[in-house]
Order: C-alpha cells, then sequence, then structure tokens
C-alpha cells in the first residue's frame, strides 16, 4: 500500500473526468469549433483504411496460394520492397511535382499514372497467361 495522502475518488462528470467545469467549457467550445469538413476527413480516411486493409488479405491470399512451400519469404520480400520503395518514389515525384504545378495538377497527373500502371500490368499479366484465382 502507496504511503501519502490520497486524493478522493470521484466519479467523472459528463464524461470529463476531474476537470474543473471552466476547462469542460473551453472543451465544448472548442469541440463546436472544429470544422465541418472533418468528419467528411474521418469517413475519407476510414474508407482508405479500408481499401489497404482489403488490399493486404488479397495479396497476401495471392501469394500463399500462387508460390511454391519454399518461397513465400522470398516473394513476400521483394513484394513488401517494391511496395515501400514505390511509396517513396511517389511522395518524392508528388512533392516535385506540386512544386512546379498546383494540387489539382498533381492529383490528376498522379491518378493518370495509377491508371496506367493497372493498365500495363493487366495486360502484362494476360500476356504471361495468368488468370483469376479459384477460391
Amino acid at each position: 500500500m502507496a504511503a501519502g495522502p490520497r486524493a478522493p475518488v470521484r466519479p467523472p462528470v459528463g464524461g470529463q473526468g476531474d476537470l474543473p467545469p471552466r476547462r469542460r467549457r473551453r472543451l465544448g467550445a472548442q469541440a463546436g469549433q472544429a470544422p465541418p469538413v472533418l468528419g467528411l476527413a474521418a469517413l475519407a480516411q476510414a474508407v482508405a483504411g479500408s481499401g489497404n486493409g482489403l488490399e493486404v488479405v488479397a495479396t497476401d491470399t495471392l501469394v500463399q496460394r500462387s508460390v511454391p512451400r519454399s518461397h513465400p519469404g522470398r516473394v513476400f520480400g521483394v513484394v513488401s520492397a517494391a511496395t515501400l520503395l514505390g511509396g517513396a518514389v511517389a511522395r518524392g515525384l508528388g512533392g516535385i511535382l506540386l512544386d512546379l504545378t498546383s494540387a489539382r495538377a498533381t492529383f490528376v497527373i498522379g491518378g493518370s499514372g495509377v491508371l496506367l500502371v493497372t493498365l500495363v500490368a493487366v495486360g502484362l499479366f494476360r500476356g504471361a497467361g495468368w488468370g483469376p484465382v479459384d477460391a
């Protein structure tokens, strides 16, 4: 048991814990000043996170089903390295592009680049005889 004076235990008031009334009012005022777009930003982040989670599961499943049991570590290493390298290069090029153009042009060029890479990858995979994976 600890020695010394103990603060009285009080139940939380309005979910604010032991904050004095003045501090509670200030928190309420600050919450009311949040920009309206904050909820939209949180929703967009949730959608992006969900998409990322689905992509990770799909990639892991494809690698596990299509790679011999003796090599999944190597393949996961290559896939992870390519993903991280692509992200690093994209951030660098995006920053340079943003300095040279506007934010709108950067998004249009970046989106067009993603679409182009997707189309090229689909064409390469079809040409190599890759098809849908049976579940």
